[in-house]
């Protein structure tokens, strides 16, 4: 278990949410993960573009709420 995980209650963890890596990612969105890698950067793609995430040191994550709501308002342009 991770640091981050150790020093926070089972209710805070619960309010944190679930977090995905870029292969979990990868698989739910049926794209490879160079694919996940390039939407998380700025280069040529405004804010709005982008997948939500977060860095974690060298680490990348995604909330799967984010995401999810990420993906139901780019189907609806």
């Amino acid at each position: 278990m991770s640091a981050i995980a150790t020093s926070m209650a089972p209710s805070e963890m619960e309010e944190f949410g679930e977090l995905l890596t870029v292969d979990e990612v990868a698989a739910l969105l049926k794209v490879s993960k160079i694919w996940v890698y390039e939407h998380t950067r700025s280069a040529g793609r405004c804010r709005s573009e982008r997948l939500p995430h977060m860095k974690l040191g060298k680490y990348v994550r995604f909330h799967r709420q984010a995401l999810q709501t990420f993906l139901r308002r780019s189907t609806m342009r």
